[in-house]
């Protein structure tokens, strides 16, 4: 970049910001030799090393998972309990009993459940609390009743992270006061604004006595920040992640997997400083994979911390195949979407503003149809919300360090130091804040009724073909996609709290429920799922046999999508992916996962399923070469 570009550059944040622009460069230039020095020593990090370890060897608590299991096993004379612990629940109970919390980033399947059910037992606490996803309600309930006939299980409320973070929840923990928190799929308290997470840790900090339980099979996804205060919640002084903010920021530059904006776009921070967490494989991995030597000092740093009980094996004696199909749709969807990513406009006329939204059009695309407003907005409407969403882009390409169009507005109006923007499209020049009152003043008079519209149906046809093949769950994010699939074969389609759904007859096609859950699928026959109501914590490895249509976008996702059929109980020889990607938002998307399945065993130790798999079809290099070819047509489309 030449001096008079980052100068031109500088002067726009200086403008934005309310600082000279001799200030902007001076304060990038010294963030920029901090980046060069790397991460920088802190009490924090002195405190971290000091903590103790410990080699977690789960061979040595099978003795203890059988003494665990005799002490609390269910016999009232005629009925005698018949499961056993495995070792890894006995080392999280018995880490839990003598560190006072525990941490459990442990892979799907194998047996959080239990851990959560026996944990106050174990600990003598009197009002446990048990947070699960409000679509795991009724699938936890009959856990604790199967559970309940092989082991002696106390009472525990069982409370959902939605409604903890409703306005109507804000006294649910101070109202029960429980004595231990038990997180079963703790990612769900991640985002550290959100509603449900601010709860959690106002409580945690007010009651230093209460014991937190953490399970998750996926506790990060692409950050230290997914996780670094779940630790601080169950060990506090003792955790082995930061709990001063900036240096959890600083340390997030070393290591994580996406690294956006840290000191002003100065990009990955070196090691520094946490060098001194090294061992003497990690000290001689540095010279060739840098960022890998790190991720692996923090990963140890954390598993070997006692109350952290880590699976390292995946302890799982079947096959898994994950096969990537480039599939492209037919022509009808590949021209709308051209003509989508041109005029940055969707078929019904709606303007986008970032490049998340015409991502997430298109995977909808991809699939055959996309949403028309019916009735049609007015012109009037389109037309300031066309203005205004050029006021959005342009501001998020300026500089000014914004993220979402929300922040515009926000930056825009506010009253000390406003931004201003200026626009431009066909009707020539516009004022940001005119824009932005306009849109406000006329945006409440038209309410959009989206109707999926089809114009192809490649998808559709290949995935009926595929569920006449044999058994199998058919994985899909999109409702039409799903209903339209289940209309057109009379597959039952699983979807909100995993309910069925089913075409009356095959004259018929009106859903109707079914009366029954997916959790009671036998894996005779090939069903549909949503991926985000069935997609974590259900049991499904009756079935061997897997399509997803379009790919979720994160590895998180993908590890527990995975683990539903992939799991301890598989009667299989083999588990089975087949994976349809044909645009270029599916490649980049895949391309993403692949990447972060190997951000997240390098971080925490946890193996990936998609790491261990035999991959067939397009490889990350594949991938990444079609998302580059189809950004290069599209820049010469542009």
């Amino acid at each position: 970049m030449s001096f008079a570009v980052l100068e031109k550059a500088a002067a726009l944040a200086a403008s934005a910001e309310g600082r000279t622009t001799d200030e902007v460069l001076a304060d990038a230039a010294t963030r920029a030799a901090a980046a060069r020095r790397g991460v920088a020593p802190s009490p924090e990090l002195d405190r971290i090393a000091a903590l103790p370890r410990r080699q977690l060897d789960l061979r040595a608590y099978e003795t203890l998972a059988r003494a665990i299991t005799d002490r609390w096993r269910y016999d009232d004379g005629f009925t005698r309990g018949s499961m056993t612990l495995y070792p890894i629940q006995a080392a999280a109970l018995a880490e839990l009993y003598e560190c006072g919390g525990v941490v459990c980033p442990v892979g799907v399947g194998v047996g959080k459940t239990l851990i959560s059910l026996l944990a106050p037992s174990i600990t003598g606490c009197v009002r446990p609390m048990l947070l699960i996803p409000a679509k795991l309600k009724q699938k936890t309930r009959l856990d604790i009743q199967r559970y309940g006939k092989h082991f002696r299980l106390g009472p525990v409320y069982v409370e959902t992270y939605e409604r903890l973070g409703r306005v109507q929840g804000a006294e649910i923990l101070d109202a029960f006061q429980p004595d231990i928190l038990i997180l079963d799929e703790a990612q769900r308290v991640k985002n550290r604004g959100a509603a449900v997470t601010r709860r959690v840790r106002r409580y945690i900090q007010t009651h230093p006595n209460c014991r937190v339980v953490i399970l998750s099979g996926t506790i990060t996804s692409r950050s230290l920040r997914d996780y670094a205060h779940l630790l601080e919640w169950a060990f506090r002084s003792r955790s082995p992640a930061p709990q001063v903010y900036d240096v959890v920021e600083e340390w997030c530059g070393a290591v994580d997997e996406k690294i956006s904006s840290w000191g002003g776009g100065t990009g990955r921070l070196s090691a520094g400083a946490l060098e001194r967490l090294y061992n003497d494989e990690e000290k001689r991995r540095s010279f060739g994979d840098a960022l890998g030597a790190v991720r692996s000092a923090l990963r140890r740093r954390v598993v070997e911390t006692p109350g952290v009980v880590s699976s390292t094996d995946p302890g799982l004696d079947v096959s898994l195949y994950v096969d990537i199909e480039d599939k492209p749709p037919g022509k009808a969807t590949i021209d709308a979407i051209a003509t989508m990513r041109r005029t940055w406009t969707t078929p019904c006329g709606y303007e986008l503003t970032t490049p998340l939204e015409v991502w997430r059009h298109e995977l909808e695309m991809q699939l055959g149809f996309y949403y028309l407003w019916d009735p049609a907005a007015p012109k009037e409407w389109l037309a300031a919300r066309s203005r205004w969403a050029a006021v959005v882009r342009t501001a998020l390409a300026g500089g000014h360090r914004l993220d979402s169009e929300l922040q515009v507005s926000q930056a825009i109006s506010r009253e000390t130091n406003p931004i201003r923007v200026v626009a431009y499209n066909w009707t020539g020049a516009i004022d940001g804040l005119e824009a932005l009152r306009e849109w406000q003043a006329i945006r409440p008079t038209f309410t959009p009724n989206p109707v999926a519209t089809w114009i192809d149906d490649t998808y559709l046809r290949a995935a009926a073909k595929w569920a006449a093949e044999g058994p199998g769950v058919i994985w899909t994010m999109h409702v039409p996609f799903a209903q339209r699939l289940a209309e057109l074969t009379g597959l039952v389609w699983y979807g909100a709290q995993g309910k069925g759904q089913q075409r009356v007859s095959a004259t018929d096609h009106t859903l109707r429920a079914t009366g029954r859950v997916i959790d009671e699928e036998t894996g005779r026959r090939p069903i549909i799922a949503s991926v985000q109501s069935n997609g974590e914590g259900r049991n499904l490895q009756a079935f061997s046999r897997n399509l997803v249509v379009c790919p979720p976008p994160t590895g998180q996702i993908w590890e527990q999508l995975i683990g539903r059929t992939h799991r301890q109980g598989q009667p299989a020889d083999e588990v089975t992916f087949d994976v349809w990607v044909g645009t270029g938002a599916a490649y980049a998307g895949m391309a993403q996962v692949l990447r972060d399945a190997r951000y997240i065993a390098d971080s925490t130790g946890n193996p990936q399923r998609l790491n261990f798999a035999d991959l067939t079809g397009m490889t990350l290099e594949d991938l990444a070469r079609a998302e580059s070819a189809d950004r290069t047509d599209r820049q010469s489309a542009g």
